[in-house]
């Protein structure tokens, strides 16, 4: 269907120009015209549509996240508990967002993956997962492992530290603090036979450094002791199944945690009576009775360099 517009009052600079275009595309001035109109008109429809398709992909991964604490955690959190939480001045902006009405500004979006301990590239741009892990090696020195387990990092309050054993041997790490907000850590270490001299070596230390953890855990007189800050530690091992779920980072790590049951390995491992020792996994017992057997002399061996160094 085609219909007709008359345009009047154009300024002559307009109509000189229409002119000028007309001439060198070579066609009338009323065909320069509908060309004109029709860029115009594509042009305004082309960014209506980006800007739905953003406002439709933001929305879509915020449902995502309110699902991943609603349907996985058996939370009841309502967009107005977010808009409170982040600050908000009132409190159906966040349903805005959600429902694609309204577009966050980054800034807002940054504040929204820090609330759900989400990627901020994947909630902004769809870039990587929705729940990315960061890459740490635990200090060798157990203090100093203490320290960095315990300093405030993305959040402040921790409440608990998690280790997870997965089907492959590696460690990872959870750091869980108020209002269910994570960090996840991903550790150069396996709790494996399969490690070569270096893994091996590296398991030495971590063993130590889990028994000096343990020691600080449990001193219940020491108003200064691990005990005393509330902070719960717990273990778990995954199955193939959640542990490609973790890697990936496509589920909320504490809907994870909330499906599979503790298991206190962590605990247990580093123990110098192998024989209470569980087989919490194929091989467990076995390569937990080595690495503890040169735990102790390395234990040993450094327990002999004593400082006898005097004051003059």
């Amino acid at each position: 269907m085609f219909g007709r517009l008359t345009i009047r009052n154009l300024k002559i600079e307009i109509l000189d120009r229409l002119n000028e275009f007309a001439s060198t595309n070579e066609r009338s001035v009323e065909a320069e015209v509908r060309y004109a109109l029709a860029r115009w008109t594509e042009s305004s429809s082309s960014k209506i549509n980006v800007d739905e398709q953003y406002r439709k992909n933001i929305s879509e991964r915020l449902i995502f996240l309110m699902q991943q604490k609603n349907n996985f955690l058996n939370s009841s959190l309502k967009a107005s508990h977010v808009a409170e939480r982040l600050g908000c001045a009132k409190g159906s902006i966040v349903d805005q967002w959600i429902s694609g009405e309204v577009e966050p500004t980054f800034e807002e979006l940054d504040k929204l993956a820090d609330y759900f301990s989400a990627n901020p590239k994947w909630l902004k741009h769809g870039e990587g997962s929705p729940f990315n892990k960061k890459y740490e090696r635990i200090p060798e020195q157990p203090q100093e492992a203490i320290k960095w387990l315990l300093k405030e990092e993305r959040y402040r309050d921790l409440k608990k530290i998690v280790f997870i054993r997965c089907s492959s041997g590696s460690i990872y790490l959870v750091k869980i603090y108020n209002n269910e907000r994570t960090i996840v850590y991903t550790t150069p270490y396996v709790l494996d036979n399969s490690v070569g001299n270096g893994g091996f070596n590296a398991m030495i230390k971590l063993f130590i450094f889990w028994e000096e953890l343990y020691k600080q855990y449990t001193k219940i007189f020491d108003s200064f002791g691990l005990s005393a800050t509330n902070i719960m530690i717990a273990s778990y091992i995954f199955n193939n199944t959640d542990s490609k779920k973790l890697e990936d980072g496509d589920i909320d790590p504490l809907a994870l945690l909330e499906k599979n049951m503790p298991e206190p390995w962590w605990e247990d491992v580093w123990g110098n009576d192998d024989s209470n020792l569980r087989e919490y996994w194929s091989g467990c017992k076995e390569f937990c009775a080595e690495v503890n057997k040169y735990k102790l002399a390395k234990m040993a061996n450094q327990s002999q360099y004593v400082d006898t160094s005097v004051d003059c």
